[in-house]
């Protein structure tokens, strides 16, 4: 579990440096972004083997291998919803902004507001998608559906019975906003801040996997109460 969050704290840290230097030639730039790239990639595709192992068997431990072997299974249906995802907390967020704008509190473009004001208006289409946001990636490593059969599996559970993954959620939005107003993570920062940035990618990734592990557990506890009911069968 170190390694995964090391692979996704340390593709943080990356894209976060990539996003606040100015001064970085194609090369490096094109180097720093394969290299989050993979660590993003390896980190998610072994966080979702982990998770399936809790489900299947926790307490046994596997090997990162093990875990790259069973997540790629549900990767490639965890990243369509992560674009489906997007582009609806983008449209959220859009009409949010411009409802906003409307009433005279901003008066910028959408793609020029601070990182604490996108953070602002993202969080109603945070609100809004919160139970497909915690529950749909769930169904998908603990049942081993379709993406879109998930969907559909939503009605089966109350966002209200995950009150502690509610509470996690809401902890973690709130760090993220103070993460807004972190100082820019430069080459030439003092080093004190690559330290902040570190703990605070750290301890986000930290919750977030809190929050994957818990709508995990959650379903499969409801799954295994509903075992004779039919849910679904396996995708290969």
């Amino acid at each position: 579990m170190a390694v995964i969050i090391a692979l996704q704290a340390g593709a943080m840290l990356i894209y976060n440096h990539f996003s606040s230097e100015q001064n970085l030639n194609d090369g490096t730039s094109f180097m720093m972004g394969m290299v989050g790239a993979a660590f993003l990639v390896i980190g998610q595709i072994m966080g979702l083997g982990f998770l399936r192992s809790v489900y299947e068997e926790a307490d046994i431990s596997r090997s990162p291998f093990e875990l790259i072997l069973m997540g790629r299974r549900f990767f490639w249906r965890i990243v369509g919803f992560s674009i489906l995802l997007a582009a609806a907390s983008i449209i959220i967020s859009y009409f949010t902004f411009e409802l906003l704008r409307q009433f005279g509190f901003v008066n910028l473009e959408f793609i020029e507001a601070p990182l604490w004001l996108n953070q602002l208006y993202f969080t109603p289409a945070a609100v809004i998608l919160l139970k497909p946001t915690l529950f749909i990636p769930a169904f998908v490593v603990v049942v081993n559906c379709r993406l879109f059969e998930s969907f559909g599996y939503l009605k089966k559970c109350r966002l209200l019975n995950a009150k502690d993954l509610i509470i996690l959620f809401v902890i973690a939005w709130g760090l993220s906003f103070v993460q807004a107003f972190l100082p820019e993570f430069t080459l030439s920062a003092p080093v004190y801040q690559y330290f902040l940035h570190a703990f605070f990618a750290g301890l986000s990734v930290i919750l977030t996997f809190a929050i994957s592990l818990g709508a995990v557990l959650f379903i499969g506890g409801m799954v295994s109460a509903n075992q004779g009911e039919q849910v679904t069968g396996p995708v290969e």
